[in-house]
């Protein structure tokens, strides 16, 4: 049976507990001062990580409640954008106004344009600043692109930007150890299916993972 206990606070408050009254009988414990002291020294440099890890955990806290708040402030702002953006495009008559802004255009029966095919050849580069280059093969005319990013540290992928073009260079993805990402082609209302998934290793993890 273990005398000491299994959990991280269990065995800071163990030490902490007895090595004030282990220094103060070490002749009779059998064990030298130094070895007293040398176990103190130890306890403090253990504490002082783990309040650092509690502080960094609450601070993760923190941050991801200030980023909960902010994105849904994004959401909501950019969805009365894009309400002001079909009003004009509606009271003009003209449909340019959502290609522009890279909205599918509302479909208008026979003439609706018809879906793109699947974005193909999805493939990435990390470039010497970090960041990660997406290029991907054309999806046909008139269409445009959004990508989607899943980091390590995240549950599911979420939209990080659109393009009419076929690359997209990600510029936030360093905070993490790998990345997978998706495409989706666009073209009025149509949308293809998404592209087979790419995962890309960040720099640095296959180092951290062989230390």
């Amino acid at each position: 049976m273990s005398t000491t206990p299994k959990t991280i606070q269990g065995i800071l408050d163990f030490y902490a507990v007895r090595q004030p009254v282990w220094a103060a009988n070490t002749a009779k414990l059998g064990i030298s001062a130094a070895q007293a002291t040398q176990l103190g020294t130890y306890l403090t440099d253990a504490q002082t990580a783990q309040d650092a890890v509690v502080r960094l955990r609450d601070e993760a806290k923190t941050a991801t409640e200030a980023r909960d708040v902010e994105l849904s402030e994004l959401t909501e702002f950019g969805s009365a954008l894009i309400a002001v953006i079909k009003g004009t495009a509606q009271s003009t008559g003209d449909d340019t106004v959502y290609t522009t802004a890279m909205l599918p255009v509302p479909g208008t029966g026979g003439g609706s344009p018809s879906a793109p095919s699947m974005p193909g050849n999805l493939v990435g580069e990390i470039l010497n600043t970090g960041d990660v280059q997406l290029r991907w093969s054309s999806s046909g005319r008139n269409v445009f692109y959004t990508i989607w990013r899943k980091l390590s540290t995240e549950s599911g992928f979420h939209q990080i930007g659109a393009t009419q073009g076929r690359v997209f260079t990600d510029e936030g993805a360093e905070a993490a150890q790998w990345s997978a990402y998706y495409v989706i082609a666009h073209r009025g209302s149509f949308s293809s299916d998404a592209s087979e998934v790419l995962q890309v290793v960040l720099p640095g993890y296959s180092e951290q993972q062989a230390a």
